[in-house]
């Protein structure tokens, strides 16, 4: 398809964002509509603010993944730090399971802008508040950028003591559920639920 023709599908897509065939004219053509979506500027009709032609944008990009994930999966380390930024909001508002661990490795990026983007969502998100999440934290504070982003210095410290605070109980509470069952090859939450209601 012709350059004008991507650009017209997407124009039209963020003109009617709730219609379905819009959403597939983009999904078929693939990789080449992705790319521009996720690096350009485009007048959203009817949008006066930058920041409302952003919103529109990351919910395009929310309803592409719906349909068709690499938009998010494949354009997450786009050498472009705009379409990097743009695909982690839309990663965080899709809030689809697949997509925490590519946003938490964000926390590797190089843009601030990404990187304030993640911080916010790990302490706005207890879903990705996991392991790997305190690791990449703890080596961001090391960084100099860790002066410069939004979210305090003392509150990422604290995000990394909760997570490791809330792996260290879910751990102490796996080995007693081991030393509970033994060699029944069950759990205390399965024990619980084959109990008698009177007990």
């Amino acid at each position: 398809m012709s350059e004008d023709a991507t650009d017209s599908a997407i124009v039209a897509a963020l003109a009617e964002p709730t219609n379905d065939q819009r959403i597939s004219d983009i999904v078929a053509l693939g990789q080449e509509a992705y790319d521009r979506i996720v690096t350009r500027i485009y007048k959203c009709p009817g949008v006066t603010h930058p920041q409302e032609g952003d919103d529109k944008m990351c919910n395009l990009l929310v309803r592409i993944a719906a349909v068709d994930p690499s938009i998010v999966t494949k354009n997450m380390t786009h050498p472009d730090s705009l379409a990097r930024s743009r695909v982690v909001s839309a990663a965080m508002v899709a809030g689809r399971h697949e997509f925490s661990d590519l946003i938490i490795d964000r926390l590797l990026d190089r843009s601030i802008y990404v990187l304030d983007k993640v911080v916010w969502a790990i302490d706005r998100h207890p879903r990705l508040r996991t392991s790997k999440a305190a690791e990449l934290l703890k080596a961001l504070l090391e960084r100099k950028v860790a002066r410069r982003l939004c979210v305090p210095i003392d509150r990422i410290n604290e995000l990394v003591a909760e997570i490791e605070f809330k792996n260290k109980k879910a751990e102490r509470a796996d080995a007693l559920n081991h030393h509970a069952c033994g060699t029944f090859g069950t759990s205390a939450a399965e024990i619980v639920y084959y109990l008698p209601p009177n007990i």
